[in-house]
């Protein structure tokens, strides 16, 4: 294990970033899954209705722009409660019990499910759980601890959630988001970040990724463990 990692969680000042490696793990839908969700939920309410465009969207993995149009098509309430209800995992999961372990303060995950904090409360740990909205991102301070932050907020509501193409291009640039972009960029600016669960190929990352490089310097560089890199692909985000 890399000797910059061992220091950062040893330090107990480590924040975590959780991608979805540990929630597929123990189950829950990938990308493509809830994007197949998505599709089902429109052939069930509306038997019938042409999917080319959306099948074309899938065969080039655009899953965001599954999500769009599915969304236009049924509407946002019924699509989330669809999915919702589909969004379940059958399994454990090794790597949120040994994350759990961590002494870290702060958590924040791209996750829409509720996994990290019900691996620390069964360690006894209590974490407090935010939005990503800009009255709780005002908490995302250096000396905070036991929060979870949901960067992409969850199923539950429209309010906050990243999920389709229209979503994921505002958090990229639109104006209503730049606290976000701001508040990202300082975290990897004031803290030691641990990134675990997110593929640097991901082209639905950028925004994080844009964050990571802005935000962290030669003296605290950020901790991204991935299975998936090689060194040219990992150059461009030095």
């Amino acid at each position: 294990m890399d000797n910059m990692l061992i220091d950062y969680l040893r330090s107990g000042k480590a924040w975590v970033l959780v991608g979805s490696g540990p929630s597929i793990e123990m189950g829950y839908p990938t990308w493509q899954q809830l994007a197949l969700y998505a599709i089902e939920a429109i052939t069930l309410a509306k038997p019938g209705h042409k999917l080319s465009s959306l099948n074309d969207a899938m065969s080039r993995g655009h899953y965001p722009a599954v999500f769009k149009e599915a969304k236009t098509i049924l509407g946002g309430p019924y699509l989330l409660s669809y999915l919702q209800k589909s969004f379940k995992s059958s399994g454990q999961g090794k790597i949120y019990e040994l994350i759990a372990r961590w002494p870290v303060p702060v958590f924040l995950t791209t996750n829409y499910d509720d996994e990290i904090q019900g691996y620390l409360s069964k360690l006894g740990e209590s974490y407090v759980s935010y939005s990503n909205s800009q009255d709780h991102f005002s908490y995302l301070l250096p000396d905070l601890k036991g929060g979870i932050f949901k960067l992409h907020g969850d199923l539950r509501s429209e309010e906050g959630l990243i999920l389709d193409s229209t979503q994921y291009t505002e958090i990229q640039n639109a104006e209503k988001w730049n606290y976000w972009r701001t508040k990202l960029t300082s975290v990897f600016q004031m803290n030691r970040v641990v990134v675990i669960g997110h593929s640097l190929n991901d082209p639905n990352i950028i925004h994080l990724l844009d964050a990571a490089k802005k935000g962290a310097g030669v003296l605290q560089p950020i901790c991204w463990i991935a299975p998936d890199i090689n060194p040219s692909g990992a150059k461009k985000w030095c």
